[in-house]
C-alpha cells in the first residue's frame, strides 16, 4: 500500500509539473515570440529538475502512510505558488535575455618582438655612417621608432655587458666582471687564473657502490641461467650430473662469465666526465618569457652554457660554449715550413711535417681521457720530457730537425686527451685529399676554406653501442702553398690550416654536452640549415692576431660563419609560432678587432702598402649589419616589434699599459729576488697545474693586476698570502688610484680617464669576487697582453704591434656606447644620459606583459 501511494504522489507531481510547464510555456511564448522558445525550455528543464529533487526530498520526509485524497488537497493548494513561480521567473529571463550585452573590454594585443643582437656595433660609426646615407633600413627604423647610443657596462667587455643587458642584474648579481677571472688555490699563495664564463665540473658516471650491484647482478643472472640451461638439458637425461657437485660447477662457470664481461664492460665507462657549469647569476630574459607561458627562441644566446631549462621555445648556446678541447678555440697549422712556431701566444699550435713529404696523418685532439692509465700517462710524459731534453742539448741540429722534434713532443703530450686522425694526400700546387677515420673523403683546393668536415672521438669502446660514448665534431680545413720556392724546397712550402675542432650540433651528443634546449634544438636547426659552427667564438680572430692567417682568408672564413647565421635567422622567422626571437651576430666585433689598423694611420700596424686594401672592411660589415636587419623586418611584418641592440662600442687600440709594470714602478708589487719577468701564455689557461704570477714576492706585494683592467689587492684574509689589513685597504687603493690618474704616455698624453672604485660599481650577493679597482683608459690605450696573465712587459706602456688594433676592454666606458634602434618612439631622457645596459630586458618584459621585480633599469620605450 505504502509503495503504490509513493508511486502514484510520484506520477501525480510529474503529471503537475508537465501541466504547469505547459502553461507556462504558453504564456512565455505570448509574451516574449516563438524565437525564444528554444533557451526557455532549456531554462525551465533546470527548474523542473530543480523542483522535481525538491519534491522528492519532501516525499521521502513525509510520514509513511498518507491518503490519496490527502495528495490530491496538496497538488491543488500547490498548483498556484508553483505556476506563479514559474511564470515569473521566465518572464524575467525573457526580459534579462532581451538587453543588450555590455561591451567587451578592450585588450592591447601583445605584439611579437624580435631582437637582434650585433656585438661592438659603435654608435659613432653608426651616426657616420648612418649621416653619409649607407645604413637606409637603420634609419628607416629609427624614422619609425628611434635611435639612441646605449650606455655599456663598466667594464665595456663583451661577457659584463651581455650577461647585464640579458639579465637585467649588474655584475654584482650576475658575477661576471671579465673574460678571465682569478682562482685562490688551498695551500699556495699564489694566484690562479681560469676562464671567467663557465667551469667544468666532474660529474660521477657510476658511483662504485652502483659498479658493485652490476658485476653483482651479472653474476647472479648468470648462475641462474647456467643452472637452469644445464639442469633443464643435462639433469633430466644424465642423473648424474645432479650429484657430485657437477651441477655447483657448471653454475660457477656462467656466473663468472658474465661477472667477467660485465667488469669489462665497466672499464670502458668513465668514472666521472666534465658538465660545464655556467658562472653567470641571475635570469635571462628568454628563461623569464619560457616561464610566463610564452614562446622565446635565443639563436647563440651569449654566456647560455650550458643552456637553460626551455619549457616552451628553444636556445642554442652562444659567446662561451667551448670547442671539443675545452678551451677558446684551439687551432692548428700542420707544415712543411719550419718558421711556423710549435706554439703561439694564443695557444695555436704548429706541426711540423717532413720535407718532400705528400702524404701524413693529421692527429685532431679532443677532450681530456676520461679514463686515463695513470702508469701509461707517466711513460708518455717521461718520453716527451726526454725528447725535450735531447733538443736542447743538441747543438748540431737544423731548423727542420728541430720543428720535427717539436712535433714529436707535441704529439705524445696529446696522448693524455682523446684523438682522431685525418689523413692527407697532397698534390703540390693542385690541392689536397682528406680521408676521415670513418672514411670520408673530401678534396680541398688551395686557398678556399672547406665545409666543416665531420669527425669522432670515441670515448670508449662502448662508441659503437650508443651514442653517448661518441663525441661527434666537426672542423674547417684551409691550404695553401707557398709562392717563393727555395734550394731545399724547389716545390715550395705548403700550409694546412685546421680551425678549432668544434661539438658537431647535428648529432647526437652526450648529455653532458648541454649545447641547446630542448636538446634537439640544435638538431633541429641543423636540418633547417645544415651544419654550423657552435663555438663561442668561431672567427678567427687570434691567428690574425699571432700574424700566421692572412686577412683575406680570416674574412672568407667570417663570411662563411655570417652567412649561416642569416640563413639560421630567416629559418626560425619563417617557422613562426614564437613571442620573442632573438638573434646574435658577432661579426662586426671581430672585423673592427683586427682590421681597424687599416682604417687607422696612427696605429703602429698600419701599412700604407697593403691597407687601402682592407680598409672599407669595416664600414663593409656594418654595411651587412644593415642589409640583415632591412630583411628580418620586411620578413616579420610592420605588427611587430623590432630592437637592434650592441653590447659596446670600439676604439683604437695603439699602445699597451701594463698595470703589473706599473704597480712595480710604484713599490706596490714586488718581485721575487733575482726574477726575471716571465712571458705567459694563453694555452696556460688550459693546462691543470699552470702557475701564474711566477715572479711574485706575495710576502711583500700590496696590489695585482689580471685580466682586461682589473686591480685586486693582495687583502689580509682573501687572498691566499694576502697581507694588506682591512684598515689599510682604502689607503692603498686611493694611493694606486691616484698614481693611475696622473700616468702620462712619453709625449705628455694622458693615459687614464678614471680609475673606479669596485664598491661603488657594483652591489649584490656574488659583489664579494668584485675586482677593487676597474681602471677606464683614454681612447688609443688599453692594458697589455701580457697584463690580462698576470706577467710584465718591458716597460709600463709599449706599442701595440700586432694586427689586434682596436678594442673595447678596459676603456673607459663613456668613450665606446652601443647601439639601440627600436620600431617603436623611446621616451625622453630628461636626465640626458640616455637608455642604458639594463633597461634592455625590463623594456622586453614591458612589451610582452610581463613583470619581473628583480630587475634593475627601467623600460627606454615610450608609454
Amino acid at each position: 500500500m505504502e509503495e503504490r501511494q509513493r508511486r502514484s504522489g510520484t506520477a501525480g507531481r510529474n503529471s503537475l509539473l508537465a501541466r504547469g510547464l505547459r502553461s507556462s510555456l504558453g504564456d512565455t511564448e505570448r509574451a516574449c515570440g516563438a524565437r525564444r522558445r528554444e533557451t526557455l525550455v532549456r531554462r525551465h528543464t533546470r527548474a523542473n529538475r530543480v523542483l522535481g529533487a525538491a519534491w522528492d526530498s519532501c516525499s521521502r520526509s513525509d510520514p509513511p502512510v498518507t491518503s490519496r485524497a490527502t495528495l490530491a488537497r496538496m497538488r491543488v493548494r500547490t498548483r498556484p505558488a508553483l505556476l506563479a513561480v514559474l511564470i515569473v521567473a521566465a518572464c524575467v529571463a525573457a526580459l534579462v535575455s532581451l538587453l543588450p550585452a555590455p561591451p567587451a573590454a578592450a585588450e592591447t594585443p601583445r605584439p611579437r618582438v624580435l631582437v637582434l643582437g650585433f656585438d661592438g656595433a659603435d654608435a659613432n660609426v653608426t651616426e657616420r655612417l648612418l649621416d653619409e646615407g649607407r645604413l637606409p633600413n637603420l634609419a628607416a627604423l629609427r624614422d619609425r621608432g628611434g635611435f639612441a647610443p646605449l650606455a655599456t657596462s663598466n667594464p665595456a667587455q663583451s661577457p659584463v655587458a651581455w650577461a647585464s643587458m640579458t639579465t637585467g642584474r649588474n655584475p654584482g648579481e650576475t658575477g661576471i666582471y671579465d673574460f678571465l677571472r682569478r682562482v685562490f688555490t688551498p695551500g699556495r699563495p699564489g694566484i690562479g687564473i681560469a676562464i671567467g664564463l663557465a667551469e667544468p665540473v666532474k660529474e660521477v658516471v657510476l658511483s662504485e657502490l652502483q659498479r658493485a650491484l652490476v658485476v653483482t647482478a651479472a653474476g647472479t643472472l648468470g648462475a641462474i641461467l647456467g643452472g637452469l640451461i644445464v639442469f633443464l638439458c643435462l639433469g633430466f637425461v644424465n642423473p648424474a650430473w645432479r650429484r657430485g657437485g657437477r651441477l655447483q660447477a657448471a653454475l660457477c662457470a656462467p656466473a663468472a662469465l658474465l661477472a667477467v664481461a660485465a667488469l669489462t664492460a665497466l672499464s670502458w665507462v668513465p668514472e666521472r666526465v666534465p658538465r660545464a657549469r655556467n658562472l653567470r647569476g641571475g635570469e635571462p630574459f628568454w628563461v623569464t618569457i619560457d616561464r610566463a607561458g610564452l614562446v622565446c627562441e635565443a639563436l647563440e644566446a651569449p654566456l647560455a652554457f650550458p643552456a637553460e631549462h626551455m619549457e616552451h621555445g628553444g636556445c642554442l648556446s652562444g659567446l662561451g660554449v667551448p670547442d671539443v678541447q675545452g678551451t677558446w678555440g684551439s687551432w692548428a697549422i700542420w707544415t712543411d715550413d719550419p718558421a711556423v712556431p710549435a706554439t703561439t701566444e694564443t695557444a695555436g699550435a704548429g706541426f711540423f711535417v717532413g720535407r718532400g713529404v705528400d702524404a701524413f696523418d693529421l692527429v685532431l685532439a679532443g677532450p681530456l681521457d676520461p679514463r686515463p692509465d695513470v702508469a701509461r700517462m707517466a711513460t708518455v710524459d717521461r718520453a716527451a720530457n726526454e725528447e725535450k731534453y735531447r733538443r736542447e742539448m743538441a747543438l748540431d741540429w737544423d731548423a727542420a730537425r728541430r720543428r720535427q722534434s717539436e712535433t714529436e713532443e707535441q704529439l705524445l703530450r696529446q696522448e693524455h686527451r682523446l684523438r682522431t686522425s685525418v689523413h692527407v694526400e697532397l698534390r703540390r700546387g693542385a690541392g689536397a685529399e682528406l680521408t676521415t677515420a670513418d672514411w670520408e673523403r673530401i678534396a680541398l683546393a688551395p686557398g678556399e676554406w672547406s665545409d666543416l668536415v665531420p669527425v669522432r672521438f670515441l670515448v670508449s669502446p662502448l662508441a659503437y653501442v650508443t651514442p653517448r660514448a661518441v663525441i661527434p665534431a666537426r672542423a674547417r680545413f684551409l691550404l695553401t702553398f707557398g709562392d717563393t720556392p727555395d734550394a731545399e724546397t724547389p716545390e715550395g712550402t705548403f700550409r694546412l690550416f685546421v680551425s678549432p675542432v668544434q661539438i658537431d650540433a647535428s648529432a647526437s651528443l652526450p648529455p653532458n654536452l648541454s649545447l641547446s634546449s630542448p636538446p634537439e634544438y640544435a638538431r633541429e636547426i641543423a636540418a633547417e640549415i645544415g651544419p654550423y659552427e657552435t663555438l663561442g667564438w668561431p672567427e678567427l680572430t687570434n691567428p690574425v692576431k699571432d700574424g700566421l692567417l692572412e686577412d683575406a682568408f680570416f674574412l672568407a672564413h667570417l663570411r662563411k660563419i655570417m652567412a649561416a647565421r642569416e640563413k639560421r635567422l630567416r629559418a626560425r622567422i619563417e617557422a613562426g609560432g614564437w613571442d620573442c626571437l632573438f638573434a646574435m651576430f658577432t661579426e662586426t666585433d671581430r672585423v673592427q678587432h683586427v682590421m681597424w689598423r687599416h682604417t687607422d694611420p696612427l696605429s703602429p700596424t698600419y701599412d700604407a702598402a697593403t691597407s687601402p686594401r682592407f680598409a672599407g672592411e669595416i664600414d663593409g660589415i656594418y654595411e651587412e649589419m644593415d642589409r640583415i636587419v632591412g630583411e628580418a623586418v620586411r620578413l616579420v611584418g610592420p605588427d611587430t616589434v623590432v630592437l637592434v641592440v650592441s653590447d659596446h662600442g670600439f676604439a683604437p687600440f695603439r699602445r699597451g699599459v701594463n698595470l703589473n709594470n706599473f704597480l712595480r714602478a710604484h713599490g706596490f708589487q714586488v718581485p721575487l729576488s733575482g726574477a726575471a719577468p716571465t712571458a705567459m701564455s694563453v694555452a696556460a689557461l688550459a693546462t691543470p697545474g699552470s702557475a701564474f704570477f711566477p715572479d711574485v714576492d706575495w710576502s711583500r706585494t700590496q696590489a695585482y693586476a689580471m685580466g682586461l683592467g682589473n686591480l685586486y689587492l693582495n687583502l689580509e684574509g682573501r687572498e691566499p698570502g694576502g697581507i694588506v689589513t682591512a684598515g689599510e685597504a682604502d689607503a692603498v687603493l686611493a694611493s694606486i688610484r691616484k698614481g693611475l690618474l696622473a700616468l702620462r704616455d712619453t709625449d705628455g698624453t694622458r693615459v687614464v680617464r678614471d680609475v673606479y672604485l669596485g664598491s661603488d660599481l657594483y652591489s649584490g650577493a656574488r659583489a664579494a669576487d668584485a675586482p677593487d679597482l676597474v681602471v677606464g683608459f683614454e681612447r688609443g690605450y688599453r692594458v697589455s697582453w701580457q697584463n690580462c696573465l698576470g706577467a710584465c712587459d718591458a716597460d709600463v706602456i709599449t706599442d701595440n704591434t700586432q694586427p689586434w688594433s682596436a678594442d673595447h676592454c678596459s676603456v673607459d666606458p663613456s668613450l665606446v656606447p652601443g647601439i639601440l634602434f627600436s620600431s617603436r618612439p623611446l621616451r625622453p631622457f630628461d636626465d640626458g644620459a640616455g637608455p642604458g645596459i639594463l633597461d634592455v630586458a625590463p623594456s622586453l618584459f614591458d612589451l610582452l606583459g610581463i613583470t619581473r621585480d628583480d630587475v634593475e633599469g627601467t623600460t627606454f620605450l615610450a608609454r
